[in-house]
């Protein structure tokens, strides 16, 4: 097994005499933190910083749960928050509560820094103990809240042609298409968002296209389409459509640039959204080396295989939660703190071959994972 410091910092180990400790019981008081950066800690500064992190409605009431959060928080984005990294590494590891002696500096350093050098209490060396620390507690922080998911969604833009729009009009309503009518424009606008949230639509495929535009496929309905084609095309005026693979390629080319299918990169598809712990039960034997060889940290994610092919080890994924949901896959009646949320994360982990579609997020606290849950979000190509 691959033993970091990140490990021996907050996990027991019978290498050493010191007790390590586990930073899912790290129970430091962000005023300690404030006041150790020499930063304001009166409680409003640290409402103002609840609120930076972005930690839903919940309001900042200064509960032993809520300082955890916020003081890991602290630690993990102290370049984020501008704050000057420590000098003294003893005064730092008093901070948290880790042995600072020279003796014990000295084996965090040699055995999980760098093992075949001499620790000498040098400024680097210490900078490099304070810095895998400082990595140990990073916090992960939604990018971007309330993000509204047709920003990002292709096929909602409606094109200008009216015809085109009372084709799927008709698809959609009982109602008669009035030209020019920017209130029915809206309405069937929010049809197709909606649609397309509530669907898994792979948009290489004819069938797909047709159901997101409200067409089942069958020869009647690519024939209505094929018309509304014809009006386009003057090769094709005066050709009727037959089932070909031809004709079904042209028609799926033409629905995708009329419609605005799939036309950019900022693509979604539907994903299950899970979250893990550094247990063996949960990964493997190594459960704090992630399969890129790094050591895992939030803010990190495992991609089941499928999705690997398309984001790579070493990648950046960007994620828009849709809602928390049950065993079932069916969305909870309660809407979750965290919908609309936007990640981005990180691709360091792969999953077991036998998952399908699936993003693991890392946590390392337990009850973070639980409370996380299951997810439904779509994952922007």
């Amino acid at each position: 097994m691959k033993i970091s410091l990140f490990a021996l910092l907050f996990f027991s180990f019978s290498a050493f005499e010191s007790v390590a400790i586990n930073p899912c019981d790290l129970k430091i008081d962000p005023v300690d933190i404030l006041d150790f950066f020499n930063k304001d800690q009166s409680f409003s500064a640290r409402q103002e910083l609840w609120k930076e992190f972005r930690y839903g409605e919940e309001d900042y009431k200064g509960s032993v749960e809520q300082n955890y959060r916020l003081s890991r928080s602290l630690l993990g984005n102290v370049e984020y928050l501008n704050f000057e990294e420590p000098d003294s590494v003893v005064e730092f590891l008093d901070l948290l509560g880790i042995d600072s002696s020279f003796s014990y500096r000295s084996k965090l350093y040699s055995f999980y820094v760098k093992k075949r050098d001499l620790y000498r209490g040098e400024k680097n060396q210490n900078q490099d103990i304070i810095n895998q620390i400082l990595k140990a507690v990073y916090e992960v922080r939604p990018v971007e809240e309330d993000v509204e998911v047709k920003l990002y969604k292709q096929g909602v833009s409606l094109p200008n042609e009216n015809s085109l729009l009372e084709t799927l009009w008709k698809r959609a309503s009982d109602e008669k298409w009035e030209k020019g009518d920017a209130e029915q424009k809206r309405e069937l606008e929010t049809i197709l968002k909606n649609r397309l949230l509530e669907g898994n639509f792979d948009f290489s495929k004819l069938k797909d296209v047709m159901l997101y535009l409200g067409f089942v496929e069958n020869i009647q309905n690519k024939d209505i389409l094929w018309r509304e084609m014809r009006r386009y095309y003057p090769l094709y005026r005066n050709k009727n459509y037959r089932k070909s693979i031809k004709n079904d390629k042209l028609l799926l080319k033409w629905l995708k640039e009329k419609y605005m299918v799939g036309q950019n990169s900022s693509f979604f598809t539907e994903v299950l959204m899970t979250a893990y712990n550094p247990l063996p039960e949960q990964t493997d034997s190594t459960p704090f080396e992630a399969a890129s060889g790094k050591i895992v940290r939030e803010g990190y994610v495992a991609v089941s295989k499928d999705l690997e092919s398309r984001f790579p080890l070493g990648s950046f994924i960007e994620i828009v939660i849709v809602c928390e949901i049950n065993q079932e896959g069916d969305c909870l009646g309660s809407e979750s703190q965290e919908k609309g949320d936007f990640f981005r994360l990180k691709i360091e982990d792969r999953m077991h071959p036998r998952k399908k579609n699936q993003v693991d997020i890392f946590f390392m606290c337990k009850q973070d994972a639980v409370k996380f849950g299951r997810r439904k979000a779509l994952l922007l190509f």
